[in-house]
Formats: structure tokens, C-alpha cells, sequence
């Protein structure tokens, strides 16, 4: 979960992981409030066409921890690939028996 952002009762909140983040905040003349300039959710409809379904904005380590009992997850940027495209999931996860 590189940066999640959610905005409620007039309160802004911003979580980023351990990893090193950048985190940008911005409003726009309507009003409009962005984190890192809201392009990952404009790139999601292109992404979700052109890879099958697949969201960038999804949060894999909840999917995946509401699915499994016990759940190791290593959050990592892939080397040598754009950091948008290239933030990485690898871990193992099992059922209760």
C-alpha cells in the first residue's frame, strides 16, 4: 500500500508504508482535493482495459488478508521498473483448515 488517502467529515487523512514515499497534496480552483495529483485513480480505467481488469488503486494486502488466516506479504518497487507500474506483492498466505 504505497500511499492511501481518504477524505471524511472535513478530515484528510494520508497513510503511507514504510517504504520511501512521496506524498503530495493538492486542491484544485473547484475544490477538489488530489494526493500525488490523483494519477493513479485517472490511469485505473486505462489500466483496468488494457490489463485485463487489473486496478492500480487496489488494496492487495486487505484482498488478501480478508481472504486468509495467516498472511506474509513483502510490499516492494520492482528494480529497474517505473515506480508506477512497478510496486510489487510477494508472500504466502493459507486458508484456516
Amino acid at each position: 500500500m504505497a500511499v492511501s488517502a481518504s477524505f471524511s467529515a472535513g478530515i484528510l487523512s494520508i497513510i503511507g508504508d514504510n517504504l520511501d514515499n512521496t506524498i503530495e497534496v493538492s486542491r484544485n480552483a473547484a475544490g477538489q482535493i488530489f494526493v500525488n495529483s490523483g494519477v493513479v485513480n485517472r490511469l485505473t480505467p486505462l489500466q483496468k482495459i488494457i490489463a485485463d481488469g487489473c486496478h492500480f488503486n487496489r488494496n492487495i494486502r486487505q484482498l488478501v488478508e480478508n481472504q486468509f488466516s495467516t498472511v506474509t506479504i513483502e510490499e516492494f518497487y520492482g528494480e529497474g521498473l517505473p515506480k508506477l507500474a512497478g510496486y510489487l506483492y510477494r508472500g504466502i498466505a493459507t486458508k484456516a483448515a
